[in-house]
């Protein structure tokens, strides 16, 4: 599985930090959802404390209504450090196991974690860590909703037809609202148009603050500065982040 961790919880795994942290597993959230390409997820922890997402798993689904959920042990041996991120890869990942159609009209993602006794029960808010829904074009779909309800029992989500709205093409979803916050919705979240990549800071502009928003993501491995989207961040992406700043701006 094409995981990278931060230099940090490499640290933290070697160091072998405890499994009993203190935080609660609704510090865990879906910080960002990579669409395009590859695709991607990234986990971030919230809390002061190292969590370890042993047994973890993703539940996600399209306007089909078929429910797509990752392997059981796939995330078994990552810890996330405190204030610190995860990126994971979801395409062409036979460990994570499948996921719904990203590039479908309705989109739904929740993250579970087990209970004490290693199990998770996707029909239990008391075990949703996070949740997130966008639909494209203002297509709602109800029946890609079924988590959604969940989210509001487990006061992660604002209403079960909150939904994102979306473009067509989209690149990534972020969440911009209080990182601390556990309840979330539409509001909480921007959503880069896949047309316009080097728009780092998604004001409208190319210029000299995209340059400096982009070494700020390459610095913490955030998946706006992966430009080639091979899930590593070299020189690589910043060669292409330069050539598309000088060139057409990396909108098309």
């Amino acid at each position: 599985m094409n995981i990278t961790h931060p230099t940090s919880t490499l640290i933290c795994l070697l160091a072998m930090c405890s499994t009993n942290a203190i935080s609660a597993p609704q510090d865990v959230h879906i910080n960002s959802v990579l669409v395009h390409n590859n695709g991607g997820v990234h986990l971030i922890n919230n809390s002061p404390d190292p969590i370890r997402i042993d047994g973890w798993r993703f539940i996600t689904t399209d306007e089909s209504g078929i429910n797509m959920q990752s392997n059981p042990h796939a995330l078994d041996g990552i810890v996330l450090s405190p204030h610190l991120s995860v990126s994971i890869q979801i395409d062409n990942n036979e460990n994570l196991g499948p996921f719904a159609d990203r590039y479908s009209e309705a989109f739904v993602v929740s993250l579970f974690f087990p209970d004490d006794n290693g199990e998770v029960s996707f029909d239990n808010p008391a075990q949703m860590a996070d949740h997130l829904q966008w639909s494209t074009n203002g297509n709602h779909h109800p029946v890609a909703s079924e988590h959604s309800q969940l989210a509001v029992d487990a006061g992660l989500w604002i209403a079960h037809d909150g939904w994102i709205d979306a473009p067509e093409h989209i690149y990534l979803i972020e969440t911009v609202g209080d990182p601390t916050s556990i309840l979330h919705g539409p509001e909480d979240y921007s959503i880069i148009p896949s047309f316009c990549r080097v728009d780092i800071n998604h004001d409208g502009n190319i210029n000299f603050f995209d340059v400096s928003a982009f070494l700020a993501a390459f610095s913490i491995q955030n998946f706006e500065a992966d430009m080639n989207n091979d899930n590593e961040w070299n020189f690589f992406d910043v060669s292409i982040f330069l050539n598309m700043y000088t060139t057409d701006g990396g909108c098309k």
